[in-house]
């Protein structure tokens, strides 16, 4: 037997017939050594495969190749295999276990291939490197990669990052970001806003009626997304800008030119009469949104947001009147909206304290106080 070692860029001859285990002795790591089966074998060229019946035994570490062809060599001729350290002969090649993605911490274990990923293996366990702008967002190498981040509802921009249901609106993903895709019919997302969704109802909102920007005029009002006069029996006798707990409002002193409302009820004439104006009217606050309190906010828009006028709101309103510089106001003649379900009425009620929905105001008050809310 002959040893052949590699240095220098070229193959020579270091000892004639010696024992192999002699030859393994004066192997160090300075040199790539092969052993030929016979002084007339091939030998190969470079670090990475051989020809003939010579092999490369390397160290397979980090850079190294993964697999490396093995030759069956043994000073007793009983042609076991010979592989380096950390390798494993897997039919015949010397395996990295723990960099192979073809025999990852053992022979023939493959590691699974998937969509939009490169299977590596680390440290003998399989794993996968995605594709930019891929993720494997469920764990499951067994679908690859699966989420493409830019337009993942669930994964928008990264793994876990979901895009939340927005009011009135279907959402998407779009450039990793969350976006509103597409409003609901007769809503709009006016304010460009993504986290209120389409906020602007277009059938009634008086700043952008049946459409984002058409903001109805003073003495209109926007109705099934139209703007047009704002009908009221309700006759305006002074009006003045009050700050009543923080909040702003326009305080009014009204009569009424009959007992008739001029649009559908007295609810709804005491919504235009605010709206003619710019404003909204009000009522009981915001921990009133139930049955008939709330049907005062979503069928007549009373912009009750704070608490402070009470509910019912009479004493509220009157104590705001009084502010606002109007003596005789009270609890008997001053009115926002209280509760509205199945109590506004086309005709005007008598008697004190009779309106239930408006309270308080009747035919029999003359001159009444109210506040609609800037």
């Amino acid at each position: 037997m002959k040893i052949t070692t590699y240095t220098t860029g070229a193959w020579v001859l270091a000892a004639m017939t010696l024992p192999f285990a002699a030859c393994a002795q004066g192997l160090t790591a300075d040199f790539r050594t092969t052993i030929e089966a016979s002084s007339t074998a091939g030998t190969g060229g470079g670090d990475g495969g051989t020809t003939g019946s010579t092999a490369s035994v390397g160290a397979g570490g980090a850079g190294g190749q993964a697999t490396t062809p093995v030759s069956a060599a043994s000073s007793s001729g009983s042609g076991s295999s010979v592989c380096g350290q950390n390798l494993a002969d897997c039919g015949g090649l010397c395996v990295n276990l723990t960099h192979d993605p073809k025999n990852c911490g053992q022979c023939g274990k493959a590691c699974a291939a998937g969509t939009g990923m490169t299977s590596v293996c680390i440290m003998g366990a399989c794993d996968a490197i995605c594709q930019p702008g891929l993720a494997d967002c469920n764990a499951k190498l067994a679908d690859g990669c699966e989420s493409t981040l830019a337009l993942d509802l669930a994964n928008c921009g990264g793994c876990a990052k979901a895009c939340a249901v927005p009011n009135h609106a279907k959402g998407a993903c779009a450039m990793s970001a969350c976006v509103i895709a597409t409003c609901d019919f007769g809503w709009g997302d006016c304010d460009k806003q993504v986290g209120n969704g389409c906020e602007a109802d277009l059938n009634s909102a008086q700043g952008n009626c049946g459409v984002c920007g058409n903001a109805c005029g003073q003495g209109k009002a926007c109705v099934a997304g139209t703007c047009k006069a704002a009908l009221t029996n309700f006759v305006v006798q002074d009006a003045k800008d009050i700050v009543y707990q923080g909040i702003g409002y326009l305080a009014l002193k009204v009569t009424i030119s009959s007992t008739q409302s001029a649009s559908v009820d007295w609810c709804q004439d005491y919504t235009n009469l605010c709206l003619g104006y710019g404003y909204l009217p009000t009522g009981c606050g915001q921990q009133f949104n139930s049955g008939g309190y709330g049907d005062c906010k979503t069928i007549y828009k009373s912009d009750g947001v704070s608490d402070s006028l009470g509910c019912n709101p009479s004493g509220g309103v009157s104590s705001a009147a009084q502010q606002a510089g109007f003596a005789g106001a009270d609890s008997s003649n001053s009115f926002g909206f209280h509760y509205c379900g199945g109590t506004c009425e086309k005709t005007m009620c008598s008697g004190q304290y009779c309106n239930t929905a408006l309270s308080y105001y009747s035919a029999d008050s003359g001159v009444g106080y109210t506040l609609c809310k800037k």
